[in-house]
């Protein structure tokens, strides 16, 4: 779960995701977002369902497809719904005692029947980090997106976090964890040159 507020700005992301088999995963995500910019309030919920299926995988590296259905609720706007694919690559390497990894993801995706929208889109992240032997990691995600029922000022947007986590280990055989972070966000519009925010995010993850 990820909670992040500045000013007129709300963000709350859930995501639930159960390993069927040890190539196989389901998941279900849930994002709501309230913003007001000049005077227009604009609040979404957007809804997701989807499969992960691992293709390669060994010791440093691992690469996954993903497609996803999304649901997109907005008063303004009639419901719309979205597929998505995307590939996932993962690589992690230990240096001595610290653990060196990053993930990146490519998404293409197609409006289903919200004409309002960009039929097709696409976005790009890019996740790197560096994880201690006492569970401290420093974290550094950068997202490039080019879907727009996010709202126009939306269209185009960078979005960069930075943040320190700790990963806490519990249960049989410490099996299980708990990972908070902290971070400072920067979100900006490529195509609204006024939209520019940042402030403070917290994220929870529970692996069990």
């Amino acid at each position: 779960m990820e909670l992040l507020s500045y000013q007129d700005v709300q963000l709350a992301n859930s995501c639930i995701e159960y390993g069927i088999t040890d190539n196989q995963n389901i998941g279900m995500s849930f994002l709501y977002k309230k913003d007001k910019f000049i005077n227009k309030k604009n609040a979404s919920l957007e809804t997701a369902i989807y499969y992960k299926f691992k293709l390669f995988g060994d010791h440093d590296f691992v690469t996954s497809a993903q497609p996803k259905i999304l649901m997109v609720s907005n008063k303004k706007q009639k419901e719309s719904f979205l597929g998505e694919i995307s590939l996932l690559t993962g690589m992690s390497k230990n240096i001595y005692s610290v653990t060196i990894f990053s993930q990146n993801t490519i998404s293409f995706g197609y409006s289903i029947n919200n004409t309002g929208y960009k039929k097709m889109y696409y976005n790009f992240s890019i996740c790197e980090g560096i994880k201690f032997s006492n569970g401290i990691m420093l974290t550094s995600f950068t997202k490039y997106h080019t879907r727009k029922n996010y709202g126009s000022i939306y269209d185009n947007s960078v979005y960069e976090q930075l943040g320190i986590a700790k990963i806490i280990n519990f249960g049989k055989e410490s099996k299980s964890s708990l990972t908070t972070q902290i971070g400072y966000f920067w979100d900006r519009s490529l195509s609204n040159k006024k939209y520019k925010i940042s402030g403070l995010s917290f994220s929870v993850w529970l692996d069990v």
